[in-house]
């Protein structure tokens, strides 16, 4: 097979691999949204008090919360691909169930089973898709996804912001690209490096095989075991090399979460409003957010493949710092200025999607390991299960000025804290072989030793001082995610 017809073969599978984890992304964005819209409906309706509509918005964090950690346990242990399907028809259900809640208590519940579905969706889609990409491929595949979901959230402002259908029809907007979802789902490859690792090289074989010729309906790429593809650290029996880098990622995080973009899809009217701004020039200025944002993750897809991870990501972290400074002073001033504010809500736009989306997908896909990926990038939903509580602040009074000029205060803060992060003690990944980013890890020069695998760690057999390492399991090199 010749090097043009391989990367064809790559094209199909990463085209195809794209389309699902967009449709994915599509459902996750209109979840997401669909509250900003329809809480005003609903509280009309069904005659929500401040502490129920606060309550519907903070408890779709602990489900998230709940979801992402199910996923990676049922990702990590069944396969991505169960992952995915179980995300997908939960997303459709809660849709169907929260479109026709009856009461306060029933859309509280449904909205909690939503959040579940949506942590499970994500944790699945960026296991998933870090393992289908092929080396080289991988910043722009995993991206895909927040991606999607900015388009899916900029769907639903347009949707409520034309009127055109009732807050009960915004909860069912994620229902169809969830059930479409699922039926493609149906026919989706399993992950070749996860079944390697887990199952072993003849069922990680059969799933290369499966991408390419039954998914992708393409020829087969030479099937290549490489000791050197495996990822740097191949189970927990060697977590004392990875543990610092997820310990930094959940950290930076942490801060990332609380630089601004998500304080704009919660509280973006009433920032606008309390700078001035009518209703009307609010809805505007929040679908101008919504394709800033759109637009800055099609940029991290088109580019994140030849750009260095660690730089931009604080070189992001520092956008924000400034950004929320500036929004600290100016709603600081007796008369605020409303045309600033929109060019820092579209500034901290831009900025956002590649500091806490798309890099911490892509860092999420290059430096776990396929044996314990999906439980680490569930560490994901811890801040944002935090930050959803936090939402209960702003649905539940009224913000004022004062309240704006202590949250960006804070936010600048955290946003510099989150560069120094990313620079200090997060490991650049770009262009590195696994046994590179082993080296990164450990913080020496990699001795050649081989990697144990899952298998061995299971065994919990303590070596002896002195005793040979298990050889490392192979991976396919022509889906070689690191």
């Amino acid at each position: 097979m010749t090097a043009e017809g391989i990367q064809a073969a790559h094209d199909a599978a990463v085209l195809r691999a794209a389309l699902l984890v967009g449709v994915g992304g599509v459902a996750w964005g209109l979840d997401l949204g669909a509250v900003s819209g329809a809480l005003e409906g609903a509280r009309h309706d069904l005659n929500l008090s401040s502490q129920q509509t606060a309550l519907a918005v903070s408890i779709f964090g602990p489900g998230e919360l709940i979801g992402g950690l199910a996923a990676g346990l049922i990702g990590d242990r069944f396969g991505r691909v169960k992952s995915l399907m179980l995300s997908a028809l939960v997303i459709v259900i809660m849709a169907l169930t929260t479109a026709v809640a009856p009461s306060p208590q029933a859309l509280i519940a449904c909205r909690f089973g939503a959040g579940i579905g949506a942590g499970l969706s994500f944790v699945a889609h960026i296991a998933w898709a870090s393992d289908i990409a092929p080396i080289g491929r991988s910043g722009s595949l995993t991206s895909c996804f927040e991606l999607a979901v900015c388009g899916g959230f900029l769907a639903t402002f347009a949707v409520f912001a034309s009127g055109a259908i009732k807050w009960r029809g915004l909860f069912l907007l994620p229902a169809a690209p969830a059930l479409l979802e699922f039926i493609l789902l149906t026919r989706a490859p399993e992950s070749a490096p996860w079944s390697l690792v887990v199952k072993g090289p003849e069922s990680a074989k059969a799933a290369h095989t499966d991408l390419y010729e039954r998914w992708a309906s393409t020829m087969v790429p030479p099937y290549e075991p490489q000791a050197e593809k495996l990822p740097g650290v191949a189970s927990w029996a060697e977590c004392h090399y990875w543990w610092p880098a997820a310990v930094a990622f959940v950290v930076q995080s942490f801060l990332t979460f609380f630089t601004g973009g998500f304080t704009l899809f919660i509280f973006v009217v009433e920032i606008i409003e309390a700078a001035g701004g009518s209703r009307r020039a609010a809805g505007v200025i929040v679908v101008l957010f919504g394709v800033a944002k759109l637009l800055a993750t099609l940029g991290v897809v088109a580019a994140i493949d030849d750009t260095d991870r660690r730089p931009l990501l604080a070189v992001c972290c520092v956008v924000l710092a400034l950004a929320n400074g500036a929004f600290s002073l100016v709603f600081s001033s007796s008369k605020p200025s409303l045309t600033l504010a929109a060019v820092l809500v579209i500034v901290m736009a831009t900025a956002f999607p590649p500091a806490f989306g798309a890099l911490n997908f892509v860092l999420l896909g290059e430096l776990f390991p396929p044996a314990v990926k999906a439980r680490l990038v569930s560490l994901e939903m811890l801040p944002a299960a935090f930050f959803k509580f936090l939402a209960t602040y702003g649905t539940s009074r009224a913000i004022d000025k004062g309240d704006l000029v202590l949250l960006f205060a804070f936010q600048s803060t955290v946003a510099a804290l989150g560069a120094l992060v990313a620079w200090v003690a997060m490991p650049e990944t770009r262009g590195r072989t696994p046994r590179q980013i082993r080296s990164a890890l450990v913080g020496r020069p990699d001795d050649g030793s081989p990697v144990p695998s899952r298998a061995a760690s299971l065994a919990g057999s303590p070596r002896r001082s002195g005793s040979p390492r298990p050889r490392p399991l192979a991976r396919p090199s022509s889906v070689g995610m690191v």
